[in-house]
Parts: structure tokens; sequence; C-alpha cells
């Protein structure tokens, strides 16, 4: 049910009710009239005078006035007064709740009030910051909802570009396509980087929300660049973010250092299918011996097949786990019983069903079983529903079921910080902390500042860096796209391409100071003489400073692994 809706409605019938009972008034009062004083009115002579009491012009009787007259004439001029403004506001009152957009700038636009959109107004509202929504159903229930919290809200059509200039998208710093059709959001961005074209002024971070995890993960491999103008594209989905975040929360494994203990997964739909490969591709990654396998029971009807269609579509899958899985229905007996368990240590339990109240069922059986000595990990949407009974005095009663909110975890401003560009100036930064830790050679305190308190400078020197190291991937016949192969962020480029880059990357960085007032001088760098004693051409340079430079590109293929990114030869880009 549509509450707005029908709260418009039952205001216009209240109206419609009232305007009767305003001419009923006037009709039998002007009857009244008509008798006290000797005329003649037909029942058209009636209504026309009741239909003058609207302009006035009836009005004005000579007395002695009947009560109902008189009640109507008082009663229909307020009725006509209380209905010009209704219907004033029904016509203007989107524009009078956006007439301030013109004076906003660095906002966000959120196309599409979905429980993502929902929830990415609030929590960015909660962080003070200023939203514009773009809805195409006027009568939708969360309107008034972010409304009452701030956000302006534009009735109307987001792959309109005549919708996304009045939402001010040419001074907005961020906007997410988060509609409930992924065409839908591909169109959105597509004509936001229309709308920006040829816009240097600022630059737009776009994310789009797509719901299938295998088409976002095609299209990532059509649209990954790092884009320098004034639009950033970046694909998002729930299932993959969640995982991920899922994961960092709640880790599948102590110690790589140990063998595992067994994993129990119940549901591979399309979250657990992401959970399942990130869990495995993080753990190929970060085994201390390349034999230990996760080893992994997985429970849903179509376990086996589903397993099947993973291990075709990854191949270092069977590499990286030992799974068992079971044909099983969770209503079952089978499943409460529970003997699919493995009698060898389990370290956690994820329940990935799509159904919040399923989830609590397999929960509890799965906990009774394990007698809650086991963490059990539920997928959950939101905060509402089922999520509520796991808190506050629940919880301390269902010891080890934990709630995991997918949507209010993954639907959060955090989003704008999983750009591929910004993600991998945070891990170019990271790496330098970690060099730094292990060199005996003194660094700024500034520069050893965590990424999130780094001085604006300093964070766009990393970005710089990005910069330059893409441009010459590109300049040596490299290209990004999704990670596809596990392997690809332990490669390595050749000793030859590993120079023969840095010294590229040194001449742009000598240009760039040069171009700012920097010059060459012997000794300790002097930021406010801007004297730098490597200023010195490539082949000058002493060994430590040329190792440098070859450090950045030699981690580079592992920085980009760390983002979901991998460095292939260009010739072999997918188009």
């Amino acid at each position: 049910m549509n509450l707005l809706s029908d709260r418009r409605d039952r205001q216009w019938a209240i109206l419609i009710l009232l305007w009767v009972l305003g001419f009923s008034s006037g009709v039998v009062g002007f009857a009244q009239y008509a008798a006290w004083h000797g005329l003649s009115y037909t029942l058209w002579d009636k209504l026309y005078l009741t239909f003058q009491l609207i302009s006035m012009e009836s009005g004005s009787p000579e007395p002695p006035v009947p009560f109902l007259l008189n009640f109507a004439r008082f009663f229909i001029l307020f009725l006509s007064a209380v209905t010009a403004i209704k219907a004033f506001w029904e016509l203007f009152h989107d524009w009078i709740f956006t007439s301030g957009l013109w004076r906003i700038s660095d906002h966000t636009i959120i196309c599409g009030l979905s429980r993502k959109g929902f929830l990415l107004a609030n929590s960015f509202r909660d962080d003070q910051k200023r939203v514009v929504i773009i809805e195409k159903n006027e009568n939708h229930p969360w309107i008034q909802n972010c409304r009452d919290r701030g956000a302006f809200i534009i009735i109307g059509d987001a792959s309109d570009p005549s919708t996304l200039h009045r939402a001010g998208i040419g001074r907005a710093g961020s906007l997410f396509a988060v509609c409930d059709n992924d065409g839908t959001n591909v169109t959105i961005a597509l004509q936001a980087e229309k709308c920006l074209s040829g816009d240097a002024s600022g630059k737009l971070k776009c994310m789009v929300h797509i719901h299938d995890p295998r088409l976002c993960a095609l299209l990532k491999n059509q649209m990954v660049k790092f884009q320098l103008n004034a639009f950033q594209m970046e694909l998002f989905n729930v299932f993959e973010r969640g995982a991920v975040r899922m994961l960092q929360t709640y880790p599948a494994w102590q110690n790589p250092a140990e063998p595992p203990a067994n994993i129990i997964l119940v549901g591979v739909g399309k979250f657990g299918q992401n959970l399942l490969v990130h869990m495995a591709r993080s753990w190929w990654n970060v085994r201390q011996n390349p034999n230990w396998k996760l080893p992994v029971t997985i429970i849903d009807l179509q376990a086996s097949q589903v397993m099947e269609t993973l291990h075709a579509r990854y191949p270092k899958l069977k590499e990286a786990i030992a799974d068992r899985p079971f044909d099983m229905n969770i209503h079952s007996a089978q499943f409460e019983l529970a003997k699919f368990l493995p009698q060898e240590t389990i370290g956690c339990i994820y329940i990935c069903v799509d159904q919040d109240a399923l989830a609590l069922e397999a929960g509890l059986d799965l906990q009774t079983a394990t007698h809650a000595k086991v963490p059990v990990v539920l997928r959950m949407a939101d905060r509402e529903g089922l999520a509520r009974i796991l808190n506050g005095q629940s919880t301390t009663k269902l010891l080890k079921l934990i709630p995991f909110l997918l949507l209010e975890s993954t639907c959060t401003p955090e989003l704008l910080k999983l750009l591929p560009r910004d993600l991998l100036a945070e891990a170019l930064h990271n790496e330098y902390l970690r060099t730094q830790s292990l060199s005996a050679a003194s660094s700024s305190p500034a520069s050893l500042q965590s990424w999130e308190t780094l001085s604006p400078e300093l964070r766009q020197q990393n970005y710089d860096l990005v910069d330059h190291q893409l441009k010459i991937l590109s300049q040596f016949g490299y290209d990004i796209q999704a990670l596809s192969d596990w392997a690809a962020p332990s490669s390595q480029f050749s000793e030859e391409t590993l120079d023969a880059m840095a010294k590229v990357e040194h001449q742009i960085w000598m240009q760039k100071k040069i171009n700012e007032g920097w010059k060459y001088h012997p000794g300790p760098k002097n930021k406010t003489a801007k004297t730098n004693p490597t200023l010195i051409p490539w082949e000058e340079l002493p060994e430590t400073e040329k190792e440098k430079n070859r450090a950045f590109f030699r981690s580079l293929p592992a920085l980009l692994g760390q983002v979901g990114l991998q460095v292939i030869p260009a010739d072999t880009t997918s188009t």
C-alpha cells in the first residue's frame, strides 16, 4: 500500500465531501431565502446563485438571511481558498522543495529511492552532507521521510539530462545510480558523463549498482579506466562488497601460517557464491603452505551444480579449497540432524540464504548442533524485521548467532572510497609506510601518517604517482582489467621493463618538479629553498634512488590485486 498516495486521495475525498456539504447548504439556503422574500427560484437558479458564492457575486443578499445561507456564504469562500492552496501545492510543491538547489555544490545525487538509495541518503544526511534524490514515483512512501531529514527531492527521470542538470550535476561531488534495473543505472551514468563532457571544473564520482554479479564483472572489464577528466565511474554490487565486508568483520581463519579449520557455508545464491570465491581467493594468496586447502562444507538445494559451475569459471578454486557440497533442503530433518558437519574443528558457519526468516531458522539449527561453540554469521538484508530480534537482550541468549546486515554494511558513504584510483592511491601509501617501517632512513613525520590523517597535498602526490604509473603502463603496452587470474598479483615485470618504466617515471617526476620551481643542489632536500639532490638525469642517479623508482612498479601488480584489478598486455584486452 502506498501511504503517501492514500493520504492525498483521502484529502481530496474530504474536500469533495465538504464541497457537497457547502453546495447543499447553499441550495437549501437560497430556497429558504426565496420563501422568506416571496421570490420564485427554480432549481437551476438556486444552483447558479450557489456557484456565484465562489466569486462572492451573490454573497450580499438583502436581509433577513437564513442561517444555512449565511453558513454557505462563508463556508464556500473558505473551501475556495483551501482548494486553491491545495491545488497550488500539488502543482508547485516539487519546485518549492528544490528552489534552493542553485546555491549548493559538492552534494550527492542519489538516483532511485530503492532501499539502497534510502539507506545511502540517510547515511549522508547523518554526516550532514547535502543530498539530492531523483525519484520517478511522486507517491513513493519514503519521499516525505527523506524531506523531513533535509534531502532535496526531484520528481523525474534520472536518465533525462534536463533532470540531471536540474539536480546540479555540474556542481555535484558524487552520483549514485541505485535503481532496481541494471540497464537504467548504466543509462543514468552514461547520461551523467555526457552532461559533464568538456567540464574540467571538478571531478564527479559516479557509483553504478549492477544487481547481477556476472554482468558487473563483464562490464568492469569493458569500463575499467582511471579517467583523469571530470568523470569517474565505478560499478559495484552489494553482494560482492558485502562478501568482502563480511570476511573482514568475521574472518574465516585466524592465522594463515596454520592449517585452516573447517568452514560451513549454507546457501550459494549470488551472495553465497561471492563469499565463497572471495574466501578462496584470499586464502589462495595468504596461506603459508601451498598444500593447505580451505575445507568448506556447502549446503544448498543445488550445491553440486553450483560448485561445478564455479570450478569451471574459476580454475584456481580447486587449488584453494576442498569443497564438500550437499544437495539439501534447509527445512528437512536431514539438515536439522546436521550429520554433514565434519568431525574436525569448525572455524565459522556462514548462513547466506536470501530470506531472513530462513537464515534465522538455519542458524538456530546449526547453533544447537554445535552446542553454541561455533560463531554463526547470518546474512540479513538490513536492520528491519528479524535482525532486530538478534539485538539487545536476545543477543545474550543466542550467544554465537551474529547478524550481518548486508545493505547497511554496503550502502554507506564509504562506497566513495572504493573507486580503483582512490584504493590504489591508498594502497600505494600503505606500501610506502610498510617499506619505511623496514628502512633505517628517516622520513618526514607528515608523510608517515595514516591515509585518513594524511594531508591533502601528500594525498595528491600519491594520486599523481598512480596517474604516472598507469600512463607509463599504457605507454609500455599494458592495460588494466578486473582481476580474473588469481596469480596476477604475484606476477612481475622483467628487469629490463622495470628499469625502463622507472626511468620514464623519474623523467616525468623531474620535469614536474622543475616546472614547480625546484632545482638541483647537493645535500639534503630543502623544501624552503626548493632544492633536491635527485633532480639529475636517470643515468647519474645513485643505484639506491633508481631502486626506489623500480620498487613502485615491482609492487604494482600486488597493489592492483588488492583493489581487484590486474595488469595484462593491451593486445589481449577483451573487446
